[in-house]
């Protein structure tokens, strides 16, 4: 396993990882979905085949637009979450399958199923680079659609009140960077300061060197009250956070909820812009 792969599945290592990550993470905005379906042009019943389900948090939106959602995630664990909230009966057009994306495109690649849509939802980074694109367009019918969503935690700018209460005690258990394989990231939690840091997910020269041209990109702003147990919640879902030591990992939760429960008046206002990138074939 690589060293990106082993980072993406510590998310759902063990089931109690999958329910805090659903609980924590945040939802992602109506009007991401609708921009999504209008801008690629897919019909109802028609599939989308998404990348990294998790515990389903964007695969019930999609549902309930009526699409046939065909949702894959390596996780025993999220995708058991992900099928308490979608069952069968419920929705019979959401099909839940155990496999990686690279896995899944290599096992159809013979006789593979086109799909209007592929989506990926703060999940494509965790590709390989080297063939994710290459794997897209064989699965993407003509005209098809890659759309890449993403939460995108930001700080809020110089003199945000939660980022200037708890990033020094972040830093000082996480003191430098993660390699999380993304390039705009500006710190081991953060994607950015302002929803202007925050920019299409595919750069060059992979997208020069792709089949796929940027059809719409496009950002939502978000702020979300959270209590200081939810905050050391979110923020222990976090790829960086959940590498520490148990010990480390428990300490820096603790300050956190200490922080915010004292010094915040237990609330943090967290900031999050969601966007969504749609790349339509050449």
């Amino acid at each position: 396993m690589s060293l990106r792969q082993d980072r993406g599945a510590i998310f759902g290592a063990q089931l109690a990882d999958a329910a805090a990550y659903d609980r924590y993470r945040p939802a992602y905005p109506a009007e991401l979905f609708d921009e999504l379906v209008s801008v690629s042009g897919i019909q109802p019943h028609a599939t989308v085949l998404e990348i990294g389900c998790g515990t389903g948090i964007a695969t019930l939106p999609l549902a309930q637009r009526q699409l046939a959602v065909a949702a894959l995630d390596p996780s025993p664990h999220m995708l058991d979450v992900a099928q308490r909230e979608i069952s069968p009966s419920t929705y019979p057009n959401v099909s839940f399958v155990q496999t990686t994306f690279q896995s899944y495109a290599e096992r159809v690649k013979e006789k593979p199923s086109k799909v209007r849509v592929i989506a990926a939802f703060t999940a494509f980074h965790w590709l390989e680079t080297n063939v994710r694109l290459t794997q897209c367009e064989e699965l993407l019918e003509p005209n098809g659609v890659l759309a890449i969503g993403s939460s995108n935690h930001i700080t809020g700018g110089p003199g945000n009140p939660l980022y200037e209460a708890t990033h020094e005690v972040i830093e000082t258990y996480i003191p430098k960077p993660v390699d999380d394989h993304d390039p705009e990231t500006v710190s081991v939690i953060y994607d950015g300061h302002t929803p202007a840091d925050i920019v299409p997910p595919l750069k060059d020269p992979e997208l020069e060197n792709s089949p796929f041209n940027l059809a719409r990109f496009s950002v939502f702003n978000m702020a979300v009250p959270h209590t200081a147990n939810e905050y050391a919640g979110l923020i222990g879902t976090f790829s960086a956070v959940k590498a520490l030591a148990e010990g480390k990992r428990a300490d820096l939760l603790s300050e956190l909820t200490r922080i915010v429960r004292d010094d915040l008046d237990d609330l943090a206002i967290v900031k999050f812009v969601p966007s969504l990138g749609i790349y339509r074939l050449k």
